[in-house]
């Protein structure tokens, strides 16, 4: 599928308050095809200060425009249980993580061998450590990095999303402050809080070295400045244990005020009343099912989906 191409590097739009960025690896874009390494602020490494083979942009296939991102097995070094082989990009003015949005395509054609499969980071260079990641695991799952409600508490948290391999898929990385949401497919599937607070310096595609390959295209960063309103409503964070069966609901400016919960006939199966800007919900009487959740707190609705 053939789209719109940008004609720089980088395309800046200025609207009220918003900046973004844009990368399809287009040669009006000054990319060749070939190795990526070097190109326009793009880095590969193997995790020992090497670079990488077969990490190149190609013509094979691609969701935006002609050229990709192709991520391949290194012949050079075997399969690794973490996805240590990274292709990535630094950003020359790093972003602020009050207000932005990182996204990007991806296609994989095998799922690989290891629970760190794929995945995707955004990165803080002062101290060389993801802020968060969003990892696409051999399995099908997909689990994400953040930072739990107990101080120094870091997840490994299971999103409930699934993926399959041979499938264009856009996913959305949202930092609001501390908070961060996850989005597949413009559904949003998680929500949380970032590892660490500060600016992001650089964003990481990450694979184990097994074997086939890993398309990557369309990446888009977007920097947002919010008003007062926006940054209360984006300081709600939700998450659904499904060891425990607690949905945790957190706004932390304002009191929440109630939950419905719907089935996926449109039918609903919870009412209740919430107090306090922090709630922890037993679903356990409900039964395994995918459900939509609708929470209000002031003047706010929030909707999402959540599985049991």
């Amino acid at each position: 599928m053939h789209k719109f191409t940008f004609l720089f590097v980088f395309v800046f739009f200025f609207s009220i308050g918003i900046k973004a960025q844009h990368v399809s690896f287009e040669t009006s874009e000054g990319f060749t095809l070939g190795d990526i390494n070097g190109q326009n602020n793009w880095e590969t490494t193997n995790g020992d200060g090497g670079t990488l083979a077969n990490q190149v942009i190609t013509d094979e296939l691609a969701s935006d425009g002609s050229y990709s991102l192709k991520l391949e097995k290194d012949p050079n070094y075997p399969g690794f249980p973490v996805a240590g082989f990274a292709t990535t990009f630094n950003y020359e003015t790093p972003i602020s993580h009050e207000s932005a949005s990182f996204s990007a395509d991806f296609f994989m054609s095998e799922q690989g061998f290891t629970s760190k499969s794929f995945l995707i980071g955004l990165v803080d260079l002062e101290e060389l450590k993801y802020r968060t990641y969003i990892n696409f695991a051999y399995n099908g799952s997909i689990d994400v990095l953040v930072k739990g409600d107990t101080p120094g508490m870091i997840l490994n948290a299971d999103t409930g999303a699934t993926w399959e391999i041979n499938t264009w898929y856009n996913v959305k990385i949202e930092t609001d402050g501390s908070t961060v949401r996850f989005f597949l497919n413009n559904e949003e599937i998680y929500s949380n809080y970032l590892i660490t607070d500060g600016p992001i310096g650089q964003i990481r595609f990450a694979h184990d070295n097994y074997e086939g390959a890993i398309y990557v295209d369309n990446i888009i960063t977007t920097e947002n400045s919010m008003s007062t309103n926006d940054e209360i409503s984006n300081s709600f964070t939700h998450h659904f244990n499904r060891n425990s069966n607690q949905l945790i609901l957190n706004a932390k400016h304002i009191s929440l005020s109630n939950l419905n919960i719907y089935n996926s006939l449109g039918q609903s199966v919870w009412n209740q009343s919430l107090k306090g800007n922090q709630e922890a919900v037993d679903l356990s009487s409900l039964e395994k099912g995918v459900y939509f959740v609708k929470v209000q707190f002031g003047k706010e609705i929030k909707s999402f989906k959540i599985i049991k």
